[in-house]
């Protein structure tokens, strides 16, 4: 059962935030220009006021209606730990086998894209002791000489390869996909940090902030 309009409440760092009011949807078309899979999909985004008055931009993933448009994920907010079902919303049917190939292909709630694939990654120790403990939802950890061997079934790629890449060396992938998840988000993180550090040189420092423009503060 999944939800036909804005929420009236979600949790967002451990705090529970009612809806009173909601603005939206502002619908936008993903990134066809980058991905075939993209040129079907959308996200709706509203801009809602819980009852404190503290606003946050939220946004589902899909129209609720064709597949196609996206995945499962509706109202994915950083954060949540808990939700229930409130009997004033709309839903629409959910087939239980196809809820069920989603929870198994997911990652911690993640779902990519792609096919699921078995991938695993060593970490040595004494690191592997916190990874054992702070494992994701979904994957396995079995015990080595010198460490531990952590393996999962999955079509959440890019999420798995940045919780090995905050491993940084401690980690170290065993499977080609996970590898080259891995490389390809290094190699974008370098090339950042390379254009900041280029920038750095030739930046001058400006004595008069005060025209600046403030910037916006996030609430998400």
């Amino acid at each position: 059962m999944l939800p036909d309009q804005a929420p009236v409440a979600f949790t967002w760092r451990r705090v529970r935030h009612r809806v009173r009011r909601a603005d939206g949807p502002e619908r936008i078309a993903g990134e066809w220009w980058k991905r075939a899979g993209e040129m079907r999909s959308v996200r709706d985004y509203f801009q809602v006021e819980d009852e404190e008055g503290r606003r946050f931009w939220l946004f589902r993933r899909g129209d609720g209606e064709d597949a196609a448009t996206g995945d499962l994920r509706w109202f994915r907010v950083d954060g949540i730990v808990r939700a229930r079902v409130d009997d004033g919303q709309k839903f629409r049917d959910c087939d239980a086998a196809e809820l069920a190939a989603f929870r198994a292909a997911s990652l911690d709630g993640f779902k990519g894209p792609g096919p699921v694939l078995t991938c695993s990654f060593f970490v040595r120790e004494p690191e592997s002791a916190w990874v054992a403990n702070n494992l994701l939802e979904g994957m396995h950890v079995e015990s080595l000489h010198g460490g531990i061997r952590v393996s999962v079934e999955t079509s959440a790629l890019v999420p798995l390869a940045r919780f090995v890449v905050r491993l940084g060396d401690a980690a170290r992938p065993e499977t080609p996909a996970l590898a080259q998840m891995i490389v390809e988000l290094a190699r974008g993180a370098l090339e950042q940090a390379e254009g900041v550090l280029s920038e750095g040189k030739n930046a001058q420092p400006s004595e008069d902030m005060s025209s600046a423009p403030a910037r916006p503060r996030s609430d998400v």
